[in-house]
């Protein structure tokens, strides 16, 4: 198991070191791993493994460990460790939600996912709605965050499967251990437009949005935040266009309108609501779609439809110039 953060690096350290709890487990800080003297202590402590010699950072040491081992044995991650390596290392790998790690299993080997998820499940069966806000004694606050966050993971597993059935019931527990995490609320949010309630797409993205500010704010680097904000306000904007077409109310077109303007002023490259503005301008301000779709193809390049969206928005805008 490769771990990162401390609060549970440390937890499950003193189950295998002070308890002697599945002393067959070898636990892995990956923040340790490029110091000499503790690849020395993992030598000692795990002679079975041939452990690599030569200099390697711990980035590089983990994806060694992996490649050598996941074949042999059972390889798991935390998020928080696997977040830190590239996406092309994990491209040749299914990462597996399993409980608050992820296992690792490369792609060619055969794995019974749904078993594997169910599996997770009942180690960690759900016992009732326990949030930060009101069982302080349940779990540590960070406990209670990465639960949440195992559930949000789960979900998703099934939401790619396409099935939003269990992957609805995964996002609502996540809400019921962290009711201030984002991430869920954005996942319903989806699962709501696909459906066709819109109502609840709205309250959910909404929703999203307000604890992902809140959350921002407690941070100094907010870049990463900003992305995000920027992504759920352009799918917020989808939502009220969606309404606006099918209801023809000015104020959903003024939601739409106001939600993509959001999304650009928290990430003023994102081509997406550049590209969904000028589709909102359509046959309504020529001049306002041409110069979107002009921004969208600049700021995504590889977007042929904008390119091409552009030059009709362009040529219908010059016609309607001439007319007299």
């Amino acid at each position: 198991v490769i771990m990162r953060r401390d609060h549970t690096l440390f937890a499950l350290w003193y189950k295998t070191y002070v308890e002697n709890f599945r002393p067959e487990v070898k636990v892995i800080s990956k923040g340790l791993l490029s110091a000499e003297w503790y690849r020395d202590k993992l030598r000692k402590d795990f002679p079975a493994m041939d452990w690599k010699e030569e200099y390697l950072n711990d980035k590089e040491y983990i994806k060694w460990i992996i490649k050598n081992y996941g074949k042999q044995q059972s390889v798991y991650i935390t998020p928080a460790a696997a977040a830190e390596l590239d996406k092309e290392f994990f491209s040749r790998y299914e990462i597996i939600p399993y409980g608050l790690v992820e296992k690792v299993v490369e792609k060619d080997m055969e794995t019974e996912m749904g078993n594997i998820l169910s599996e997770t499940i009942e180690k960690y069966k759900y016992r009732g709605s326990y949030n930060t806000s009101e069982h302080y004694d349940y779990f540590a606050r960070d406990f209670i965050t990465l639960y949440a966050e195992a559930y949000e993971r789960i979900g998703t597993h099934f939401l790619r499967d396409n099935n939003s059935e269990d992957a609805q019931k995964m996002y609502r527990r996540a809400i019921d251990f962290s009711p201030e995490f984002p991430g869920p609320y954005a996942n319903l949010a989806y699962l709501y437009w696909q459906e066709k309630n819109f109502n609840k797409a709205v309250e959910f993205y909404r929703r999203s949005i307000e604890l992902l500010k809140d959350k921002m704010a407690q941070f100094t680097r907010k870049e990463a935040f900003k992305r995000k904000l920027a992504r759920k306000y352009n799918n917020l904007g989808a939502v009220y266009e969606k309404k606006y077409r099918m209801e023809r109310e000015n104020r959903y077109f003024n939601n739409a309108l106001e939600s993509y303007n959001n999304a650009i002023r928290y990430d003023r490259n994102f081509s997406r609501p550049y590209f969904n503005l000028g589709v909102l301008y359509w046959n309504r301000d020529w001049g306002k779609a041409a110069e979107n779709f002009r921004l969208a193809a600049k700021f995504d390049p590889s977007n042929r439809d904008a390119l091409k969206y552009y030059n009709l928005a362009l040529q219908n805008a010059q016609n309607l110039r001439k007319s007299p």
